[in-house]
């Protein structure tokens, strides 16, 4: 009988420490896993707000970007493009043409800028006015572009004048015959050879066959 009252007075001294155990172990669990919830909690937020500034940062950027872009667009458009600087071009004499308000320099014969491809041309056949009898004979385009000095000759009549100026002084040629003649490489000038004589030449006017002769006598 004594034997089975201290077993059973041990049962229940380990059945109480068991309890106290897992009551122990039950409250300190709970406490913990608070704790530990809510620094999750607070990391999660933290994170959230990191994620947002991110964002934030990345979208300044982007616009930062743009702006820089913007900047090179217009650094790119005040850019100036190298300017073409014309030939300078030295000039012996002059031709002018008051009916069609021509004003053009001549240059030397053996000037390389003697061609029709910048202006008019002396053909090398030619004498200036200082010569006795001589013939200035000049050529130029007649079409549309800058190089055309010749595109309103069209214009001129019998009568109209031509002023070569030449060492200081003006020569004035009155036309006295217009005629045309095919391009064939070579061209016949009719002119009265006991005279001074200009002759202007250039395509005829809505021809691609034809070029026209201007004869004009000094006066």
């Amino acid at each position: 009988m004594l034997k089975n009252t201290k077993l059973n007075s041990r049962v229940i001294v380990t059945f109480g420490v068991l309890s106290a155990l897992v009551g122990l172990y039950l409250v300190t669990n709970n406490y913990f896993q608070s704790k530990v919830l809510k620094a999750y909690n607070e990391m999660n937020l933290q994170i959230l707000a990191l994620n947002d500034h991110e964002e934030i940062i990345e979208i300044e950027e982007i616009i930062s970007n743009e702006e820089e872009k913007q900047e090179e667009v217009k650094e790119e458009i005040k850019v100036e493009k190298p300017k073409i600087t014309k030939p300078k071009i030295e000039y012996v004499a002059s031709l002018s043409i008051p009916k069609i308000s021509l004003e053009q320099g001549l240059t030397a014969m053996n000037s390389k800028y003697n061609s029709v491809n910048y202006g008019i041309q002396i053909i090398k056949s030619s004498s200036f006015p200082n010569v006795k009898n001589g013939n200035l004979i000049l050529a130029s385009h007649s079409g549309t572009s800058y190089r055309s000095i010749f595109k309103k000759l069209y214009k001129l009549t019998i009568g109209d004048i031509c002023v070569v100026s030449y060492k200081g002084k003006e020569y004035k040629y009155e036309i006295t015959n217009i005629y045309n003649k095919p391009k064939i490489g070579k061209i016949t000038i009719d002119r009265d050879y006991n005279k001074k004589t200009l002759t202007l030449i250039t395509c005829t006017r809505n021809s691609d066959t034809e070029q026209t002769v201007y004869i004009g006598e000094l006066i």
